[in-house]
């Protein structure tokens, strides 16, 4: 249980007693990925949609500024192979959602 002095941050969260942060965003899940131009080592960029934000706010950005990056990865490569998408090292994916939201 939270107590008075403690943040509550989740997009739903509406408990009238708890102060929201206004600065803090939760991944809601990741729809793309690119290599990141500086690394040989397969190093990517994660494109992530933000709880409560339409796509078009979405943002790329390395795993390391991901929470959980392990299971979130792990999702949207399930996601890619649902889609169809042949999951390689090499090369971009993005998920359906992310092109009809504009991303390229």
């Amino acid at each position: 249980m939270q107590g008075r002095n403690e943040m509550c941050s989740r997009p739903d969260c509406d408990a009238p007693d708890i102060r929201k942060q206004p600065d803090e965003f939760f991944v809601e899940r990741i729809v793309g990925r690119t290599a990141r131009s500086e690394s040989k080592n397969h190093e990517y960029q994660w494109l992530v949609k933000w709880a409560g934000y339409p796509i078009g706010d979405a943002e790329w950005i390395p795993a390391q500024n991901m929470g959980d990056s392990a299971q979130l990865i792990s999702i949207f490569y399930d996601a890619a192979r649902d889609e169809g998408l042949e999951v390689s090292e090499e090369g971009s994916l993005l998920l359906d959602e992310a092109i009809r939201g504009g991303w390229k």
